[in-house]
């Protein structure tokens, strides 16, 4: 999804029973903060809520990927729930969900063998959209998503690969003397 539709609201998802630490991102493609822990994770959030067909967004188009990432799945002009396959990733590759929806109510993504959920309102004659990079164990794995959602809420999917954000290397800083 081109970076120029991102310059909205930023948001952050933890991981279900996977301890994690997340902070909000400038950009989805910029650095994600994690946790100074032995294990890697992170998972990133962007959603963007607009006017009705603000830049040409569809609820039934896919979410585009960014450059030097690569397509997992994709799926378009959906409603209700589904039960969604992606395919395997490169060893350490970080795994990028992205969705559409409009329509009045929630809509929400299980990633069941990443133990990973999060959820997206979905707005009646607007189009939102959520665009989530998870770096966690085993993201390189193939899977299914689970959308769950009213019938009435139109949906678009794109799964795809990318490069884990770098980790920032903890600092120590001392109080300044006063």
């Amino acid at each position: 999804m081109p970076q120029r539709r991102l310059s909205t609201l930023k948001v952050l998802f933890a991981a279900l029973l996977i301890p994690a630490v997340a902070a909000c991102t400038q950009e989805h493609t910029g650095a994600a903060k994690k946790p100074s822990s032995s294990a890697p994770t992170s998972v990133s959030s962007t959603t963007e809520s607009a006017n009705p067909n603000p830049n040409g967004l569809s609820a039934s188009v896919p979410p585009e990927l960014d450059d030097g990432e690569t397509l997992a799945a994709r799926h378009g002009n959906l409603r209700g729930n589904h039960q969604l396959h992606f395919a395997k990733g490169k060893k350490g590759d970080a795994l990028i969900v992205a969705v559409r929806c409009q329509g009045k109510g929630e809509l929400n993504v299980e990633i069941k063998n990443l133990h990973s959920s999060f959820p997206l309102e979905c707005i009646d004659k607007e189009v939102s959209e959520t665009y989530n990079l998870l770096n966690v164990k085993g993201a390189e794995a193939e899977g299914d998503i689970f959308v769950r959602t009213s019938p009435t809420v139109r949906w678009s999917l794109t799964v795809g690969r990318g490069t884990p954000p770098e980790e920032e290397e903890p600092s120590l800083t001392s109080p300044a003397a006063g």
